[in-house]
């Protein structure tokens, strides 16, 4: 069942997560970017215009989640894994200084 959040809904909650007040270890954001294929199937409202209804993915994504190590990797990669989504409105609302999205 897809919950009808909207993708800014969905940033928000993955970009939460790097930006929270205590301190993380390099393991912390490696297991936050792990997070974010189950935060986008429990609440991207439009899974269903993929095949199968599952959002694009790939073992370099996968490889890429794997090297996450702080804040600024974890922000790199969740713009790279909502682009895949082809979703204006899904972004991490938190960029970096040379984010094209």
């Amino acid at each position: 069942m897809h919950h009808p959040f909207s993708g800014l809904v969905l940033a928000t909650t993955i970009v939460s997560i790097a930006t929270q007040a205590f301190a993380q270890t390099a393991e912390d954001y490696r297991n936050d970017a792990l997070s974010v294929d189950r935060l986008i199937e429990e609440n991207y409202a439009y899974l269903d215009r993929f095949p199968l209804g599952a959002a694009p993915s790939s073992d370099q994504l996968r490889s890429e989640a794997e090297a996450v190590h702080d804040a600024r990797s974890l922000v790199r990669y969740a713009e790279r894994r909502l682009s895949t989504l082809g979703d204006p409105h899904a972004i991490t609302g938190r960029s970096l200084g040379d984010s094209w999205a």
